[in-house]
């Protein structure tokens, strides 16, 4: 789980670092001087090249969340079964009391 953690936090930090620098880029266009015409395509050039990296990005969050949610399913099924043969052995170690108990009252009436 810690692992997760720390590629979760790993990745917001990529994440984080690569559109900093991709608003920094575009910031720094529109702030050069330069013609309208040439400002606009490279702008346009780079929201084109910023949105191509964002779906790259969300099909690799995508990715790693269906990880996650099989991991997390995988072990939720892991801890029924553990609950389950727990409840069972619970349910067999009363009837084994019981009768035990009853197999003594049953002794000690008949004497």
């Amino acid at each position: 789980m810690g692992n997760e953690r720390n590629e979760s936090n790993s990745l917001g930090m990529f994440f984080a670092f690569l559109a900093g620098g991709l608003i920094g880029a575009a910031v720094g266009l529109l702030l050069a001087p330069a013609l309208g015409e040439e400002t606009r395509k490279k702008v346009m050039d780079s929201t084109e090249d910023i949105k191509g990296k964002l779906r790259g990005m969300t099909e690799t969050a995508k990715t790693k969340i269906g990880k996650v949610k099989e991991l997390g399913k995988e072990r939720l099924q892991e801890q029924k079964s553990i609950w389950a043969e727990a409840i069972e052995a619970g349910k067999e170690a009363i009837k084994k009391e019981k009768e035990f108990f009853t197999k003594k009252g049953e002794k000690e009436e008949a004497v």
